[in-house]
């Protein structure tokens, strides 16, 4: 059962604002999600250019990833987003700007479960295209798409929380 919000009845009231538990405006959101493609994706073309799958040739950047590279390249996000949301309630970008993840009901911290639902529903489409061989650009362009559409329903919830969110029982809260 929920409200016209689509918030299950015990959800506490919450505000935009500062301070603990207010909702954060979705810049903070963003650049915190830049942190963290900042904390995973560094170190991670750094290894793949030492290891030749990303190189550059006559000044152009090419990709010659084998299939365990690409499938690599999209579980080690999503097993980061899954293990800090679900250890610690955050991960390094939301904690350098201060934000949280916790539960709608409560302000808890997020379960297990939760956690991975809060991740899956945004990868989805990124585990379909690896699986589909030879997909051309326009099916490709598609999935990238509807991954990125997840986030960008944050833009048109009153309380910040994307589809993903939702389907999660989840919500982004100020820290601090």
């Amino acid at each position: 059962m929920t409200d016209s919000n689509g918030e299950p009845p015990t959800a506490p009231a919450r505000s935009a604002g500062s301070g603990p538990g207010s909702i954060p405006p979705i810049w903070i959101r963003l650049v915190a999600r830049l942190l963290d493609a900042l904390v995973i994706e560094a170190p991670f073309l750094a290894w793949a250019f030492a290891a030749g799958i990303v190189r550059s040739v006559g000044g152009e950047v090419r990709l010659e990833a084998p299939g365990w590279f690409l499938v690599l390249s999209t579980l080690v996000p999503v097993v980061y987003e899954w293990a800090a949301i679900s250890i610690f309630g955050r991960t390094i970008g939301k904690a350098v700007m201060g934000l949280r993840v916790a539960r709608v009901s409560d302000d808890g911290k997020p379960n297990a479960q939760q956690a991975a639902f809060r991740i899956l529903v945004p990868a989805v489409p990124e585990f379909v295209l690896l699986a589909i061989p030879d997909s051309d650009s326009m099916i490709a362009f598609i999935l990238s798409v509807a991954g990125q559409y997840v986030y960008l329903t944050s833009l048109f919830h009153p309380q910040g929380r994307g589809l993903h969110d939702r389907a999660a029982g989840t919500i982004v809260l100020r820290a601090r």
